[in-house]
């Protein structure tokens, strides 16, 4: 579920960890990325994530067992390590033979990319992935786009 959630949000392993519910806003359909007293996010800066609907139908069955603070919580009920969420991650890498190379923020940008190859403004990926500037944004996402001269030119009604 915590990989999962970074698959489909684009959030960081340190963002996901200090999730709680209180964020979650399955009416509406999005994730709100907050500081808090003990969690700062990179851009100090709150932001909102879209819920991809397969990852609420997921945070939805694991709300129904779950009453404590934080979505993610490890069977001691503390907050599960950023260290420990990595190194997960990349033990189910080597499980399903994943290059090793993989890492917990590969799911940042397979998210990223996967958005701007299907059309996604940079602007729109920068404003869910929290990037301080659009440059950020450009330089890792803009060449995955779709040409958007093409685009621009098909979109003519004369």
């Amino acid at each position: 579920d915590f990989i999962e959630t970074g698959l489909y949000t684009g959030m960081r392993v340190s963002e996901i960890r200090n999730l709680s519910w209180d964020d979650i806003d399955f009416v509406g359909m999005k994730i709100r990325v907050r500081n808090t007293e003990s969690f700062t996010t990179k851009s100090k800066k709150d932001r909102t994530v879209p819920l991809h609907p397969k990852l609420a139908e997921l945070l939805t069955l694991r709300a129904q067992v779950d009453h404590s603070p934080f979505v993610f919580l490890r069977n001691d009920m503390k907050q599960v390590d950023t260290g420990t969420a990595n190194k997960k991650f990349k033990e189910y890498c080597d499980v399903a033979g994943l290059d090793s190379r993989f890492h917990f923020h590969t799911l940042r940008h397979t998210f990223a990319s996967h958005m701007a190859m299907s059309g996604v403004s940079l602007y729109f990926i920068q404003k869910i992935l929290g990037h301080r500037s659009i440059e950020t944004t450009a330089r890792t996402y803009a060449h995955l786009q779709p040409d958007p001269l093409l685009s621009a030119v098909k979109g003519l009604k004369y």
